[in-house]
């Protein structure tokens, strides 16, 4: 079961906003940014995989920009929260509170690069 495939519930998304796409570490460490119908936020989903797979946590929401490079996750009645900062070539995430969503050591914490986007996915794109 721990080398079950990853499939990303937002993968087909489009992708215009400046900082949609994805970002990780590896095929198990992942952050998918999209565009969303408000141009105020994105779409999100992060999988984070640890400890060769005993650690592991998932998140899909929508974050909210409250400045040009950072947007906020902050469901209403829930004391999960996450800060998105974005550079060009980067996330940084910073957690608050979202135990219930991952493993007591699988922090959403972390720095994300940016992976290029492939070019089969440029052309679906058109």
């Amino acid at each position: 079961e721990k080398n079950v495939e990853l499939i990303n519930p937002i993968d087909s998304f489009s992708r215009h906003h400046k900082f949609a796409g994805d970002y990780g570490r590896d095929k198990k460490n992942i952050v998918s940014i999209r565009d969303h119908k408000k141009t105020d936020r994105v779409n999100f989903f992060i999988h984070i995989e640890k400890n060769n797979g005993d650690c592991t946590g998932e998140l899909k929401g929508e974050a909210i920009f409250t400045s040009a490079n950072t947007a906020v996750y902050k469901p209403p009645g829930e004391p999960c929260s996450l800060t998105f900062k974005f550079t060009s070539s980067s996330v940084t995430i910073t957690e608050m509170g979202c135990g219930s969503h991952r493993g007591i050591d699988c922090l959403f914490d972390g720095s994300f690069p940016k992976k290029k986007q492939s070019k089969l996915k440029k052309a679906l794109k058109k």
